[in-house]
């Protein structure tokens, strides 16, 4: 009589200890394919250890040759860098004070902040590659890290989305004015900017200036007020603006002057920081 037909328990433990050497073996196939080169197997665990062949240890080394098969691909999960959480925290100290939300409420907000962040990882380019932003505003990170789109404005989309479902329909209207307004004052600032560095070149009349601010805000859609001050500070550049809301508005002698200085373009990116400039105690996700 066999040794589990005496006890019934043996069995168990018998087949417990073949499980646990026929997994020990399909690792060492799998590490074995990997150290030749080969596509690591997909094992299927549950066949491996339930099937009829894995049942016998005399079988057990043609179970693991059949449960070779299409190999895992496997989705590496790419880190959001540091430098654009001083951002998420600025937007998350302004829904602070906009909407005044409850300690509760602000916990929730601050959790969905942070899968919003989490998921900002697709915006940098780990190729170091520059993108040509055809006069829209362009981000580098602290190290040269290459960030395609405007990260202030993908925070603030996100934020929209998801402030909406953790408060109410009162604070969110709040919220959705404030930031109009917001917009709006950068706008504003970033324009009068650009045109101080036109009238700097060629002189313009109040009435140049009071035109350009009206076709360059109602047309001017992708300014950016970090981005026009990156050549504040260098003003022997002219940003790249749009010459068919600007030109109209000159004369023949201010254009030729434009034209002159549109020759010495250099095309300027704001650079991120992870430094923060929150006030103390608002530093909400680190």
């Amino acid at each position: 009589m066999s040794v589990a037909g005496k006890n019934p328990k043996a069995t168990v433990a018998g087949n417990g200890t073949f499980v646990h050497v026929t997994l020990l073996a399909l690792a060492y196939v799998g590490l074995l394919s990997i150290a030749q080169g080969d596509d690591p197997p997909l094992i299927d665990v549950k066949a491996a250890i339930e099937g009829d062949e894995a049942t016998d240890p005399r079988r057990g080394f043609r179970a693991v040759q059949a449960l070779r098969a299409t190999p895992v691909m496997l989705t590496e999960v790419v880190p959001s860098p540091d430098f654009f959480k001083p951002l998420v925290n600025r937007e998350l100290s302004f829904i602070k004070r906009v909407c005044r939300p409850t300690v509760v409420q602000m916990d929730a907000i601050v959790v969905e902040a942070k899968l919003a962040f989490d998921a900002m990882s697709d915006m940098v380019d780990g190729e170091q590659r520059r993108f040509v932003r055809n006069g829209k505003p362009s981000f580098v990170g602290p190290n040269q890290e290459n960030v395609s789109g405007n990260p202030i404005q993908r925070v603030r989309s996100d934020a929209a989305k998801y402030l909406k479902r953790k408060v109410s329909d009162e604070q969110y209207a709040i919220y959705i004015d404030e930031s109009q307004l917001r917009d709006e004052f950068e706008r504003d600032a970033a324009i009068d900017i650009a045109i101080s560095m036109i009238d700097r070149r060629v002189i313009l009349t109040e009435k140049q200036r009071q035109a350009l601010h009206e076709r360059l805000m109602t047309g001017w859609k992708d300014v950016d007020i970090q981005w026009i001050q990156m050549y504040q500070m260098n003003p022997s550049y002219l940003p790249e603006m749009p010459d068919g809301l600007i030109n109209p508005v000159l004369n023949p002698n201010q254009l030729k002057l434009m034209t002159a200085a549109r020759q010495q373009h250099v095309f300027m990116t704001v650079n991120l920081t992870d430094t923060e400039n929150n006030p103390p105690g608002e530093v909400w996700i680190r």
